[in-house]
């Protein structure tokens, strides 16, 4: 019995250093590159987006969360854009880059380049990630 638990313990410290290690690069991956990071749901709320993104945009994380992405984009590529984020959930394609135009908390334009994907669970797409 004892054994049995020396292993268990053994396997959970295992874990948890595994853990530990997945939580550093993730922090590494969102909090520290050049490129702004968003993900949004399928609902086109965001739910998460990375410091880059808050400073390029003048919005922070809690404001971002409650506003539809399409809120940061320029009227004149709007539709586009709807229409690519339209696909991209629909499964049928659109992943790659394209540009547009955004929209900072100011009101001042933002030049993107949009590099997008999905984000799949359990086989279905759930939302969307871009850079």
């Amino acid at each position: 019995m004892i054994k049995k638990l020396g292993n268990i313990i053994v396997q959970l410290e295992v874990v948890n250093s595994e853990l530990t290690e997945s939580e550093k690069e993730y922090r590494d991956l969102i909090g520290n590159p050049n490129d702004a990071i968003i993900v949004d749901e399928p609902s086109r709320y965001s739910s998460l987006v990375n410091p880059r993104f808050c400073e390029m945009t003048g919005h922070s994380v809690e404001e971002t969360k409650r506003f539809q992405f399409s809120s940061l984009v320029h009227s004149d590529d709007l539709a586009m854009v709807e229409e690519n984020l339209r696909r991209i959930l629909a499964g049928e394609g659109v992943c790659g880059t394209y540009q547009f135009r955004g929209l900072s908390k100011a009101g001042k334009t933002i030049y993107v380049d949009y590099n997008s994907g999905v984000i799949e669970r359990e086989g279905r797409i759930v939302g969307s990630r871009a850079l």
